[in-house]
């Protein structure tokens, strides 16, 4: 490494030291709120709240309010978002497409034009497609829903180019082999809201820097070792420290789990062990100016001085007015890597939505925030039911201890004799006893309107999640439709949400890589991105019941005459297959001498019927190119 680079990276490193201890002071009130919101969906008291409720000898009842909320709040998520058979996306081309012209080419007509860039824009929604199932964008999207619920915001990140062992069958001539290769994926993950540091002032994922707290375990560590970009010579320093045990940790003073709560899986921090090595990944903007004040001074040739300036910032000049977008890896104070953003635009690739988005701050408000009052006055009122319960199960006995002969035992039992004296010339009673009043039913009425505001709170009521609540609509099937859609109001917005700052954002950031980086793409037009989460909800609450109203409507000897057999063949079918059901066993096609009769009349109107198109799970129903919806 020459002593420019040497230079460069100690400037890198303390820049991002910097950047790194002012995103993590900013956020410490973050994280305490999201550690709150955590115990809250588990069931666990905080400590200091535990401490005093254990000092009053008061119940420790927790009351599953918050969590049966989250499990309600993503299930319907997932209902909408996550369907089988169901993309919940799509690609059209703007109104007005425009293609690459070919020199010497044919000029197309506008006709020509549009059926072109239809056939395009199916092309490449199948290639994402194929490109987010392999990547995991559709599990990150599952996963992604708890955070979502759960804490101020979920993040998914990608795409990021990762290296994957693909086993696969070739023929060699004679017979299949299994080979192994590597393969250059684009991937997609669920980063965890606690690893995420945004820069202290940020409103939005591309507003300043923002920092990734990666943990990779020794064998990943390692893996880095000599992959293109990855300066070696740090990794094996960085496994040295680690295994001597003088690795300084990212995160001193960092919030283990002392109350019981396991830190794995849901929770970032990894329940506080030593096996796994942190890694900073800071992604942002750097000053040319300040890029120039670290090379002051260092004589490098000209030559090497540009090829390291492209290595680092994508330019062989550094202008002192510009800024650069750069990707770099931390890890303790050596830098791992450092690279320009691979996005020409410096966007990050990131994307991130909150339950509840408020306009101009980074972190929104999750479910459990939203009712963390309502949660605590449930389980005061709970712990106060609890205690009278126990108080009020049995008589309070009061005892004249002048009265008691000495040596009397102070335990009770059914039919026990007690020997008493009146030896001080006392008139009071021997033993006195009381029944403390049982107030149960009043404090019930109380949780009942807490668990009311609960329902208003959040807008997701308890029978969405197969609760029946006494309601005068549910009493038949249109009712509680009805009342589904108007609960379905607070949710849609979470759904608008994430179609316009997740699902919309990360396909278009996979398709300007493959317009970036796929060099066999060819007659790509304008797109737009449609997110159909929204869409889908609605259409989910509206075409089942016009549907079934459809059917019943037409299910007269008037109306038969005129849709015939096979429409009525086909709503049948439509039906089956809105309820998921296995539509070729119940609704057969017609064989070929039942479709005799009416083949006449199909093969006359075969020109006035319209273009067949894609359908939403992207397979041609006619031959041909690719039509969208």
């Amino acid at each position: 490494m020459t002593p420019m680079a040497v230079t460069i990276k100690k400037g890198l490193s303390t820049y991002v030291t910097q950047c790194w201890r002012q995103a993590k002071a900013a956020k410490e009130p973050i994280e305490t709120h999201m550690m709150r919101s955590l115990r809250q969906r588990a069931g666990k008291y905080d400590p200091e709240k535990l401490g005093a409720i254990r000092r009053v000898g008061g119940s420790l009842i927790y009351m599953l309010l918050s969590g049966a909320r989250c499990r309600d709040a993503e299930a319907w998520l997932k209902d909408i978002l996550v369907q089988p058979d169901h993309i919940p996306w799509d690609l059209e081309p703007t109104p007005m497409p425009e293609l690459p012209e070919k020199e010497g080419g044919p000029q197309l007509s506008d006709a020509q034009i549009k059926d072109k860039a239809l056939a395009a824009a199916g092309l490449m929604r199948k290639k994402i497609d194929t490109q987010f199932s392999e990547g995991g964008w559709y599990t990150a999207i599952e996963e992604f829903l708890h955070d979502v619920v759960t804490y101020k915001a979920g993040f998914i990140k990608g795409p990021v180019l990762r290296i994957e062992k693909v086993r696969r069958r070739v023929f060699n001539g004679a017979s299949w082999t299994n080979v192994i290769e590597n393969r250059l994926v684009p991937e997609y993950e669920r980063r965890s809201p606690f690893n995420i540091y945004p820069c202290p002032s940020s409103s939005g994922i591309d507003d300043g820097y923002l920092i990734d707290r990666l943990t990779l375990s020794t064998s990943q560590m390692s893996a880095l070792a000599g992959v293109p970009g990855f300066d070696y010579e740090a990794i094996r320093a960085v496994l040295r420290d680690h295994r001597e045990g003088i690795l300084q940790k990212q995160t001193s003073g960092r919030m283990r789990g002392g109350d019981g709560l396991t830190q794995t899986g849901h929770d970032p921090f990894n329940g506080g062990k030593d096996d796994k090595i942190e890694v900073l990944e800071f992604w942002g903007d750097i000053d040319g100016g300040q890029i120039l004040a670290w090379t002051n001074g260092i004589a490098d040739t000209d030559e090497s001085l540009a090829l390291l300036f492209e290595d680092y910032f994508g330019t062989p000049v550094i202008d002192p007015g510009a800024v650069y977008h750069v990707c770099v890896w931390l890890c303790g104070d050596r830098v791992l890597k450092v690279m320009p953003n691979p996005d020409p635009m410096g966007l990050k690739p990131f994307s991130k939505v909150s339950f509840e988005e408020i306009p101009g701050v980074f972190w929104g408000t999750g479910l459990c925030e939203m009712i963390e009052d309502v949660q605590t006055a449930c389980n005061a009122i709970a712990r106060a039911i609890i205690n009278n319960v126990a108080i009020a199960s049995g008589p309070q006995l009061e005892r004249n201890v002048d009265r008691i002969i000495p040596g009397e035992s102070k335990e009770m039992w059914p039919w026990k004799v007690w020997d008493v004296t009146d030896a001080q010339m006392s008139g009071a009673q021997a033993l006195r006893f009381y029944s403390p009043p049982m107030v149960v039913d009043k404090l019930m009425a109380v949780y009942e309107f807490f668990l009311k505001r609960a329902e208003e709170q959040t807008g997701i009521p308890t029978y969405t999640g197969g609760g029946m609540k006494d309601v005068a609509a549910n009493g038949t099937a249109s009712g509680f439709s009805m009342l589904i859609s108007q609960a379905a109001r607070g949710i849609k917005n979470v759904v608008k949400n994430i179609d316009s700052k997740v699902i919309a954002t990360s396909v278009e950031r996979q398709y300007y890589f493959n317009l970036d980086y796929d060099k066999g793409i060819d007659d790509v037009p304008d797109v737009r991105i449609i997110a159909k989460g929204t869409s889908s909800l609605i259409a989910k609450e509206q075409q089942a019941i016009r549907r079934s109203e459809f059917l019943r409507a037409t299910n007269n000897p008037v109306d038969m005459e005129i849709i015939g057999t096979d429409g009525r063949r086909q709503l049948l079918r439509e039906a089956a297959r809105a309820l998921e059901l296995d539509v070729n066993k119940i609704v057969p096609e017609p064989t070929a001498a039942q479709a005799q009769p009416e083949s006449a009349n199909t093969a006359a109107n075969v020109e006035a019927q319209p273009e067949q198109k894609v359908n939403p799970a992207g397979d041609a129903t006619s031959g041909g190119d690719f039509k969208l919806f």
